[in-house]
């Protein structure tokens, strides 16, 4: 997750996606089905992840225009 903070800090995601908006719903009821945890992230700022990682999907909703490496 350290990629995807401001802070450049953070353990890995199980599963990280950034789908587009009409891919949401199916990914958070496929989710529901298996019963996996899921968050959803923006662009990172003010974001802190520790150490452990987030565990399940992280949806990682950003306007790509915008987002800086």
């Amino acid at each position: 997750m350290s990629r995807h903070t401001t802070f450049r800090t953070g353990g890995p995601a199980d599963i990280l996606v950034t789908p587009k908006a009409e891919q949401i719903s199916e990914i958070l009821a496929l989710c529901k089905e298996k019963q996996i945890p899921w968050t959803v992230i923006g662009n990172g700022s003010n974001l802190l992840v520790g150490d452990g990682g987030i565990r399940g999907v992280v949806l990682e909703s950003v306007n790509r225009c915008q987002r800086f490496h």
